[in-house]
Order: structure tokens, then sequence, then C-alpha cells
């Protein structure tokens, strides 16, 4: 009958770059029986990439590379390096049992016993805790107790060299060949079972160099066939993680779809709002051409004053209308002449805001602006747009204390009274404050949040520009 001898590999997927290709070579020569090489490349691996969450690993196959090569003292510093360090207890159970092996082949039983133990309690479901503990059974007898080590041995009578022969007893110890025989093969035997190698590369395993005794060999057999169950077991669960991984990427991709289609619809929005924007906008200039021409505007060098206004309800309308088709046309010196009377008489509310946007175009004067604008928001409830444009202003001037208590005492109103369009103003101008503070993860929240809020927008659009650049 023909023994198939089956070595398992299990295999970490890493990806590709300079210091897995490093790795993946030193594994290539240990398979290939290289191990000196094998040995030189963990070496370097090591020392070069001693933050690389491979480097337990590295160490790992080092610690074999030794092994093979009879440095059994390097050895097993590094097994119980990576037994005391690695992540995986599975390969910490592997490094520990490195240690048995090296103890066993340096003649140690009593330290080979101890980590027996140390293994039986701390990797119980290790797949090779069934070795481990018929190894113990075996050790067992061979270890002296404190009790046998304190006993003297008992006096032997030395028989004339004639007659050893003849009265030697036939379970006296073999000669020093024979049990230097039976210990190059338990060397060798423990070579075979040495834990997998738990590296990246899909190489073949070594083939084996000797023909093992049959019973160790079905030993070996039933143990790989746990290990194949086992292997079995976790490929099934794999499969069905992919299987739910897909299902989750068909979702996935079915939203992306209708991300897609939305953002073309918004696009065609996009361009009909800008096609309508156009039309009013031509139409706009040329009622307020008709509109100058009717209240006949004056010039830039006229001056008006409280004494100008005859009939305050009805000239004080007046002058606001002539001060915002000035504003919208660009003349802030007419606009001025036309809101600063107003501003000497019974001022509005918006009297003051609009006297605030006119000093502000027309001098970029933000402290004026602020002051004027102050004056607009001691009016109960203030437009949304008041408390936006004081935003702005304070946000352009830096003084960024006063913009947090803007935005204390006003978010609640403009989260319950703003538009589309001045909630994505609102977050933008907030998240460019937080900016400033290197409030960084709040700040993006805040584009992000600026950008669902209208994303056909110029605050959108303002928001993308920023976490492009500079997040």
């Amino acid at each position: 009958m023909t023994l198939l001898v089956v070595q398992i590999l299990f295999v970490t997927f890493v990806e590709a770059g300079p210091p897995r290709e490093l790795f993946r070579e030193a594994n290539r020569n240990y398979w290939e029986n290289n191990y000196e090489q094998a040995a030189g490349l963990f070496r370097e691996f090591i020392e070069q990439h001693p933050d690389h969450e491979l480097l337990f690993d590295a160490r790992f196959g080092l610690a074999q590379a030794y092994f093979q090569m009879d440095r059994l003292n390097k050895a097993a510093q590094l097994f119980r390096q990576v037994g005391e360090e690695h992540p995986d207890p599975g390969v910490r159970g592997d490094a520990v049992y490195g240690q048995i092996q090296v103890a066993l082949l340096e003649d140690e039983p009593g330290r080979a016993l101890k980590l027996m133990e140390s293994f039986k309690s701390e990797f119980a479901d290790h797949s090779l805790a069934g070795v481990v503990t018929e190894r113990m059974e075996d050790l067992k007898p061979q270890v002296k107790t404190p009790d046998e080590a304190d006993t003297p041995p008992p006096l032997v009578r030395e028989d004339p060299p004639g007659r050893r022969l003849e009265f030697r007893d036939i379970d006296s110890p073999p000669e020093k060949a024979e049990v230097d025989k039976e210990k190059e093969i338990a060397a060798r035997r423990l070579r075979t079972e040495t834990p997998p190698l738990r590296l990246t590369e899909d190489s073949p395993p070594k083939k084996p160099t000797e023909i093992e005794p049959e019973d160790r060999v079905g030993e070996k057999i039933n143990l790989l066939e746990s290990r194949v169950e086992a292997q079995a077991d976790t490929i099934e669960k794999l499969k069905g993680q992919n299987k739910s991984l897909l299902r989750e990427i068909e979702d996935m991709e079915e939203i992306i779809a209708q991300q897609q289609d939305i953002i073309e619809e918004q696009e065609a929005e996009k361009n009909n709002l800008a096609d309508e924007n156009k039309i009013l906008r031509q139409r706009l200039e040329e009622d307020i051409a008709e509109i100058i021409a009717v209240f006949d505007t004056p010039l830039a060098d006229d001056k008006f004053t409280f004494e100008d206004l005859e009939e305050f309800e009805r000239d004080s309308e007046s002058f606001r209308r002539r001060a915002r088709q000035a504003f919208e046309m660009g003349n802030y010196e007419i606009a001025w002449n036309n809101i600063e009377p107003l501003l000497e008489a019974e001022p509005r509310a918006e009297d003051y805001y609009f006297a605030a946007r006119i000093t502000w175009e027309k001098d970029k004067d933000h402290s004026k602006a602020i002051d004027l604008l102050e004056k607009a928001l001691e009016a109960e409830d203030p437009p949304v747009e008041y408390i936006l444009f004081q935003a702005e202003l304070l946000l352009t001037g830096e003084e960024y204390e006063r913009l947090d208590t803007l935005e204390e005492n006003y978010a609640p109103n403009i989260n319950r009274e703003a538009e589309d369009s001045e909630l994505a103003r609102w977050h933008y101008l907030v998240g460019k404050r937080l900016l400033a503070g290197n409030n960084r993860d709040q700040a993006f929240f805040r584009f992000m949040t600026a950008i669902r809020s209208a994303p056909v927008s110029r605050w959108a659009d303002e928001a993308r520009r920023v976490i492009s650049d500079e997040l």
C-alpha cells in the first residue's frame, strides 16, 4: 500500500510591493531548501522593515531556517520571541512547538516537558495539541522528579570482563552507538513535524528525503486529515462570506447607478436653470434701465440729505429703490448716496443690512460693514440672509471668536428657516472656520453637509474644491 504524505501550507495573501517581494523571495528559498539564502533574506527584511506588518512572520521564517541549519540556539531565541509577541495565536502555538523541538534535540527533556505543559494549557485548540499530549506521556518517564534526582544510584558490582555478556540483563541500556542512532532518528522525525511555515508564497512544500516508519506516517496522515477538515470548514465559511460580499457589491453598484442617474438629472436641471437665469437677468437689466429712466437717478456726485425727504414714508421707499437699482448696476457711490439719508432718519434693519453690503462692495471695509450689520441683527428674528452675510464678513476678517458666538446664537434659526442653498452656504462658512482652527475632520463633515444640502450650487462647488485642494 502506498502512503501519501501531505504537508499543509497556511497562506496569508499579501499585496505586491518591495518589502513583500523580499519576503516572498525568502519564502521561495526556504521551500527550495536554500536555508542559508532564506535566512539572509529574512534577516534583511527584519533589518530594513522593523515596523512592517509581516515582521513577526519574518522572524518565524528565520527561526525555521535556523532550525533546519542546526543553529538551534538562535532558532530557540526567535521561537520564544514569536511565541510571546505574534498577534496570531496559531503562529504563537507553532513557535512554542518549535521551542519544544529544539529542547528535545538538545536533549533537555525537562525543559521540553515544561514547554509542553505550557502549550497544552494555552493552546488546547491547536492542531498539534494531540501530538504534544502524546509526547508528554512518552516523555514523563524520562524526566526525574526532585526525589529521584536526590537518590544516589544503586551500587553495581563490576563483573569480570569474561562474564559481562553472560549475565547482562536483556533490559539493560543499549550501547552508545545505538543511543546515538535513536537520537538521530528522533531528530529527523522532529524536523518532518515542524509546524507549517506561515508565509505568503504558494511554493510547493519540501519533498521528504527519507521514508518514515509506517506507524509514524499513519499518525501524520490522521493529523493532516484533521487539518484538511478544519481547512474545508474555513473554506466553506469564506465562501459564505464571499457570497455576502458579492450581494453587498451588487447593492452598491445599484446605488451607484441610481446616484449617477440623479447626478445626470441635476446636471440637466442646472443647465436649464442657467438658461433661465440668463433670460431673467436680461429682463431684469431691461427693467432696471426703464426704472432708472423713470426715476431719473442722480449722478454719482449728487448728495442727498435727510432734509431732502419731503414726505418721509413716500420718499424713503423711493430712496431704497434707487439704492438697490444702483447697487445691482455696480454704481456703489450712487447706492450709498441714496441709502445714507435713511440711516440718519428712522432706519430699518434692512437699511443697515443694505448699507453694510454697499460698504463692503464699495470700500472692502469689513469692520465698518460688520458694525452696520450688527445693528441689522438687533431686529427680532433677523432674516437668514443677514446672518450669513455677517458670518462671511467675520470669516474674512478672521474674527473667529465672534463667528463662533454667531453660530451659537443663530444655528437653530438657520437649520429651521434656511433654504437649501442658504444652508449649503452656512455649512461651507462654518467648515472654513473649522479648517482655519485645524479641525480637519469636523471641517470635512461640514463641507460634505454643504454638498448634500444643495449639490448644484456655488457653495457645493466651493466645498468640493476645498476637499480636493486642502483636505
